[in-house]
């Protein structure tokens, strides 16, 4: 698939769902990383413009891992009801991706949580540094219990394609927020590497996979969500 060909297509909705997820996980590892981020603004200043439930519900629809005998592309016919899913969960992801940014909230520093072990020999596409640079926040969501939850775009310099969108929760009583990977599609002519995402009032749901000409694979990868003591916990689903 010509990844190049991909069209961004603008929609305005979210959708909600209220399926759960069994509780076959084990914990992951973070690595932190100390990064100054330039204050722009107040974070107090910076209003929440949209809310809880946040990404594709149609996610949580599918028993993982999921196969689609066609690739997500989001341009022409699809040629089942099923392809058709698959393009409308990439499109609505991508419009998130590229909606019209807002001003940052003030960031003393951050810890990123590094949920991209398995990506590490893919390095020719997967662009390490986009993944950790805040470029452009476009959402802050309603509070993740005790953290201020903003969604951040960024799109990768190289010659090859990679967009990709992360997720801060900000302490504001120190200003020092925790980031993670929530969203990219990055790679070349012969294939794509996914992850896609839906967020409830309490749980950030992850599913990553790969796109090639013949189909697309996703499965459920992580679970995230901040536990009775406050602490950000991140679990990763046994395949």
């Amino acid at each position: 698939m010509k990844l190049h060909r991909l069209i961004i297509i603008l929609i305005p909705s979210f959708y909600s769902c209220s399926n759960n997820i069994s509780d076959n996980s084990i914990y992951t590892d973070t690595t932190t990383i100390n990064k100054t981020v330039v204050a722009q603004t107040d974070m107090e200043k910076v209003s929440i413009n949209t809310s809880f439930p946040f990404g594709s519900a149609e996610l949580r629809k599918y028993k993982y891992p999921h196969y689609w005998e066609e690739n997500h592309d989001r341009y022409g016919p699809a040629k089942s009801p099923e392809s058709k899913k698959l393009a409308d969960i990439s499109t609505l992801l991508s419009s998130i991706n590229h909606a019209k940014t807002i001003p940052p909230p003030e960031i003393k520093n951050i810890a990123y949580i590094d949920l991209n072990k398995k990506y590490k020999n893919d390095l020719y596409y997967f662009d390490t540094l986009a993944i950790m640079y805040l470029d452009s926040c476009v959402y802050r969501l309603p509070n993740f219990k005790n953290y201020q939850c903003y969604y951040y775009r960024q799109q990768t310099k190289r010659s090859n394609y990679g967009d990709y969108g992360s997720l801060l929760l900000l302490d504001p009583a120190i200003g020092i927020g925790k980031l993670l990977t929530l969203y990219f599609e990055y790679g070349g002519d012969q294939s794509v590497g996914l992850r896609y995402y839906f967020i409830d009032k309490d749980t950030i749901h992850l599913y990553d996979g790969y796109c090639y000409d013949d189909g697309t694979t996703l499965s459920e990868s992580f679970k995230i969500f901040i536990n009775s003591e406050g602490k950000i916990e991140t679990k990763e689903i046994e395949k």
